[in-house]
């Protein structure tokens, strides 16, 4: 069964995806501001307009890419967060979004995985 663009669980996935691009956007900011890390700021813009191009993707209707696109992303934000967090031991903003990437993990991975033929 193809994935229903309009279910609950699609269009929760779709809100969540849309903050969670602004999350990072907003991270990668804040650490350029804070620290003027630009390495931070890169990798801010980029994550978060990745996750914005997933969004729109699913927008389009091109789900599929979109959810995998986006789950993708997100496994690798946890995993890189974790070992922040890991190293340092601050809950800001690595354990954070640590655990909000994870979050992202599980929701699109049910999305995924109840919505695969």
């Amino acid at each position: 069964m193809p994935i229903r663009p309009y279910s609950s669980l699609v269009i929760m996935g779709m809100i969540a995806l849309g903050f969670y691009a602004l999350i990072l956007e907003g991270g990668g900011l804040i650490g350029y501001l804070k620290a003027r890390s630009k390495p931070s700021l890169i990798a801010g813009l980029v994550s978060g307009f990745i996750a914005m191009l997933s969004l729109m993707l699913i927008f389009l209707g091109w789900l599929v890419p979109g959810f995998l696109i986006s789950f993708a992303l997100a496994l690798m934000m946890s995993v890189t967060f974790a070992i922040r967090y890991r190293k340092t031991g601050k809950i800001m903003p690595s354990g954070m979004l640590a655990v909000i990437s994870l979050f992202m993990v599980v929701l699109l991975g049910v999305i995924i995985l109840q919505n695969r033929q």
